[in-house]
C-alpha cells in the first residue's frame, strides 16, 4: 500500500535506521507530500522514490485515476517543498503508456516540472505488467530512448524488476512438505499484489527458481492463480 498513509512511518523509518546501516528507500504516489507531517516524516529516509505520471489534468485523470480531491498541480507543489526540505535522494518515477501520456507535450511539461523538482534522477517505466485495461499498452524501447532524451541527462530507462534468479537453498530444519506450502501460500499472496514473473518471484521470495516453477505450476493445476502471457513475459495472477 502507500506507505504515507500510515501516521506511524517516521518511527519506523528511523527504528530501521537505527537497526541498520542499510539505506531507507521509501516508494510513494507523492500524493500526500503537500502535508507537512508527512513530509517531516519521509525526511529521516536516505531515497524517496515519489511518482509522477503527468502534468496535464486530463492526462493526470486519464492514467492516474485519481481520488476526486487530487490535483497534479498541487502534487507538484508538495513535490518541489519537499526538495527544499529533503537532504536524501529523489528519484522521480514515471510511468509512460502509450498513446495516454507520451505526446511531445507531455514530455515537455514532465520536464518542466521536474526542473522544478529537481530529482537526483528521473526513472522512466512503461507498461511491462498486464495491465488493468486492455488500452493501456507499452512503448517500445525506441520510443522510450527518445522520452528519456527529451527529459534530460538525468532521466534513465529502467526495468521494473531484475531477472537474476535467487539460488539461496531451503531452510534447515524444515521438512520439504512444510517449504512446500509455505512457498505456495507466499506466491499466492504476492501474486494478489501484483502480477508477477517467476523470475520476480524467486527474487523477492529469495527461493530457488526450481522450486519456485514448481510451486507454480501446482498453484496453476489448483486452479488458485493462472498464467497470462504479456509481450514476452509470463505473469501469474490470482485466477478470476
Amino acid at each position: 500500500g502507500e506507505p504515507t498513509l500510515n501516521t506511524n512511518l517516521g518511527p519506523v523509518i528511523r527504528g530501521i535506521k537505527r537497526m541498520t546501516q542499510i539505506p531507507v528507500v521509501v516508494l510513494t504516489n507523492g500524493t500526500l507530500l503537500t502535508r507537512k507531517a508527512v513530509r517531516r516524516d519521509l525526511l529521516a529516509a536516505d531515497i524517496v522514490v515519489p511518482s509522477l505520471d503527468a502534468v496535464r489534468t486530463a492526462v493526470f485523470k486519464k492514467v492516474n485515476r485519481p481520488h476526486p480531491s487530487l490535483a497534479a498541480d498541487k502534487i507538484v507543489r508538495g513535490l518541489v517543498q519537499f526538495r527544499k526540505e529533503f537532504k536524501g535522494q529523489i528519484w522521480l518515477e514515471v510511468m509512460l503508456v502509450k498513446g495516454v501520456n507520451d505526446s511531445l507535450a507531455d514530455i515537455r511539461d514532465l520536464k518542466a516540472a521536474a526542473a522544478a523538482i529537481n530529482p537526483d534522477r528521473i526513472h522512466l517505466n512503461t507498461v511491462v505488467r498486464p495491465p488493468a485495461e486492455s488500452w493501456a499498452g507499452p512503448l517500445s524501447a525506441r520510443e522510450l530512448e527518445r522520452a528519456r532524451r527529451a527529459l534530460g541527462p538525468k532521466a534513465e530507462v529502467v526495468a521494473a524488476f531484475s531477472t537474476k534468479s535467487a539460488s539461496s537453498g531451503p531452510q534447515s530444519g524444515l521438512s520439504l512438505s512444510r517449504l512446500k506450502a509455505g512457498l505456495e501460500g507466499d506466491i499466492a499472496t504476492l501474486v494478489r499484489r501484483r502480477p508477477v514473473t517467476a523470475e520476480d518471484i524467486s527474487l523477492c521470495l529469495g527461493r530457488p527458481g526450481p522450486d519456485v516453477l514448481k510451486a507454480l505450476r501446482s498453484l496453476v493445476e489448483l486452479g488458485r492463480i493462472r498464467a497470462v502471457s504479456h509481450g514476452r513475459r509470463t505473469f501469474y495472477e490470482p485466477a478470476k
